[in-house]
């Protein structure tokens, strides 16, 4: 119960946020499909967030080639395959199934021409932290 109160707290956040950019004069936005949860949509903005508040959040990118990960899983945990328990080290997982460098600087730019603020970066590229001020604009 505890998880689906922050997911539905997250989520009318992202709300709330969204209807202080929606109103603000800003060039067009393209809407993201499925990055919320089912109960947002119907929620009502409880009011207008202070315009010193900042939007943090972890922008997550997908892993490459998933159907040769999969058959490695499956291989791992098969005491019949020859790499039953032979485990890579993070950085071959990294580099076998990590998103590119490439797609990493794009999320980037994206993020940096969307006017958010890029706060953190990881080694393994699968995590992006970025900051807006909520009255963004």
């Amino acid at each position: 119960m505890k998880a689906r109160k922050k997911v539905l707290c997250i989520g009318a956040l992202l709300t709330v946020g969204a209807c202080f950019l929606a109103s603000a004069q800003v060039p067009p936005t393209r809407a993201l499909a499925g990055h919320l949860p089912t109960a947002v949509p119907g929620l009502s903005p409880l009011g207008r967030l202070d315009a010193s508040r900042r939007l943090e959040l972890s922008i997550s990118l997908p892993l490459h080639d998933q159907e040769t990960l999969t058959n490695l899983l499956k291989s791992l945990y098969d005491p019949a395959s020859p790499l039953y328990h032979h485990y890579l080290q993070p950085e071959e997982f990294d580099a076998r199934f990590g998103p590119t460098e490439a797609d990493y600087q794009a999320v980037m730019q994206w993020a940096v021409e969307s006017g958010f603020v890029v706060t953190t970066r990881h080694p393994n590229r699968m995590l992006l932290g970025v900051s807006a001020s909520v009255a963004y604009g």
